[in-house]
């Protein structure tokens, strides 16, 4: 720790310092961003919080990919409340106010009997990358499916495809290309699962992406045998196990999943207990959501994401 200290004495720009940035798709936005102490022995599955500015309010965000040698950290997130609006509209050359990580359990990588199913719905294709990247590194069969409203959502297709050895997109609206499939992600794989287990001997999947989706998913794992860890999305305040934001219930005990997660048991969670944290904040994200419009940088958001992709 001490050498990465004095190497950040040494560096071009400041901690935190904005590196690169993209619009993926509408809402949804890829960083580079200087942050060697956040990701340092970093692993697939963890997160880190990011504080925009002074005054700002904790973003848990996945480690979507990451560089020691460099200090560079990739974020991916959707910019749907305030904070990430207002991060959204930062450039290159902005410093954001605070990084902490890595935070949460690592993803369990390790070369699995049978072949694994890797599926993610929406934003959840970025934090699903690294944990592809490492099982298929680790020597697994991997099936990667990845569910997009529209095509114009779909993202990091070509990024995952060389670590996947059968790539599946599902898209829920028309218009489509043809060799993806229209639909949700969710009833494909459950009209599969079964040939999937015999043929494919199909022992694991690895899911990231909306509560619903998830508890779908195990609810078709669990009867069946086939282990289902799902890297869960709740509301997380401080990131580290002080508040009990983001407390689930597993096996008839208390966890959190900012400390004890975000990879949890699938088939083994409280998916109604859980379902009720997403929605504990909303009065005050409302409000939260109203004082930002009225500022100039919601105005310059809104342009933002008029321009073309």
């Amino acid at each position: 720790m001490r050498e990465l200290l004095e190497q950040q004495k040494l560096a071009p720009y400041p901690r935190n310092t904005i590196l690169t940035k993209k619009r993926l798709a509408p809402n949804i936005y890829e960083m580079g961003v200087y942050a060697p102490i956040a990701i340092h022995g970093a692993e697939p599955g963890q997160f880190v919080n990011v504080i925009v500015h002074d005054k700002g309010k904790s973003i848990p965000l996945t480690i979507a990919d990451m560089n020691e040698e460099t200090g560079i950290l990739t974020q991916v997130f959707q910019a749907l409340g305030p904070s990430t609006q207002r991060m959204a509209v930062l450039d290159v050359g902005d410093v954001l106010h605070s990084i902490r990580g890595p935070l949460g359990e690592a993803s369990k990588i390790k070369k699995y009997d049978g072949t694994i199913i890797c599926v993610a719905g929406g934003v959840g294709v970025a934090p699903l990358y690294p944990v592809v990247r490492a099982l298929k590194e680790a020597g697994n069969t991997i099936i990667v499916i990845l569910g997009a409203r529209e095509e114009r959502f779909l993202f990091w297709e070509e990024k995952i495809r060389p670590f996947a050895d059968d790539l599946l997109i599902s898209i829920e609206e028309d218009p489509i290309k043809e060799e993806h499939f229209k639909g949700r992600v969710t009833p494909w794989l459950i009209a599969e699962m079964d040939q999937l287990i015999k043929e494919k001997e199909l022992s694991h999947i690895f899911g990231v992406g909306p509560i619903p989706m998830l508890e779908a998913i195990a609810a078709e794992t669990k009867p069946r045998g086939v282990k289902f860890i799902a890297s869960a999305v709740a509301m997380m305040i401080d990131g580290t196990g002080m508040c009990f934001g983001c407390q689930y219930n597993l096996n008839g005990k208390t966890f959190r999943l900012c400390v004890d997660g975000p990879e949890v048991d699938g088939n083994a969670i409280d998916w109604a207990t859980l379902k009720l944290r997403l929605n504990q904040f909303k009065v005050q994200e409302s409000a939260a959501m109203e004082e930002f419009k009225k500022i100039d940088l919601y105005q310059k958001y809104l342009a933002q994401e008029e321009a073309p992709l």
